[in-house]
């Protein structure tokens, strides 16, 4: 039987099946910045955790408050600041070095068709649009992810969405995506990874 391309990475990415519904998944990179991230940090920490599966498959960058605002940020960044250059972490992109973290990551090379990827931010399923499975994920499995290099998912249920006709001049991917989401809701697709086709999807650019 022929397999989703979602299938594909998870088989090719197996560890363990603990429970018929959870597969435990190799992860090729951890992305971190310095909202989600400094909370796992100190948490591992005062686990006696505070070590990384790999500096290498860790890429961290401070990019949702750049340069800080207030003290608060400020720590945010100095605690991601310091953990990356404690554990040897090259791929940490400070403040004049940024960008927003899921443009900077592809542009650098981070993200592969077939890689998985998992970040403490909702927006991290946008590197699917390269070929990877990319989920954002809770502060409990960021830390799993940074200390094992692994994480839980339920095996991948896909979902097909193929647009067909042309768009009209002035109309846009984000146009498109926002009229898939008002016909099957913000939850429509929760846990679930849909794969999108069809012509209007093929005459798209990877910058649109």
């Amino acid at each position: 039987m022929n397999k989703t391309i979602a299938e594909k990475i998870f088989d090719s990415h197996f560890v363990d099946n603990p429970s018929d519904d959870i597969h435990v998944i190799r992860i090729d990179a951890v992305f971190c910045h310095e909202i989600t991230t400094p909370g796992a940090i100190m948490d591992l920490a005062a686990r006696q955790k505070d070590r990384v599966f790999d500096p290498s498959r860790i890429k961290a960058v401070i990019d949702h408050v750049s340069p800080a605002k207030d003290s608060k940020t400020a720590l945010q960044g100095k605690i991601l600041r310091d953990w990356a250059k404690k554990h040897g972490i090259k791929d940490f992109f400070d403040i004049g070095q940024n960008g927003i973290c899921h443009a900077i990551f592809p542009e650098k090379g981070f993200v592969r068709p077939g890689y998985t990827i998992i970040m403490g931010d909702s927006h991290t399923c946008t590197h699917g649009a390269f070929g990877a499975f990319a989920a954002g994920v809770g502060t409990t499995d960021l830390e799993v992810g940074i200390l094992k290099g692994v994480c839980a998912f339920h095996y991948p249920v896909t979902i097909k969405i193929k647009i067909t006709g042309k768009l009209m001049e002035g109309v846009c991917a984000k146009d498109v995506i926002l009229s898939i989401i008002g016909k099957i809701g913000v939850n429509g697709a929760t846990d679930r990874v849909i794969e999108f086709t069809g012509p209007v999807v093929d005459e798209m650019s990877m910058d649109s």
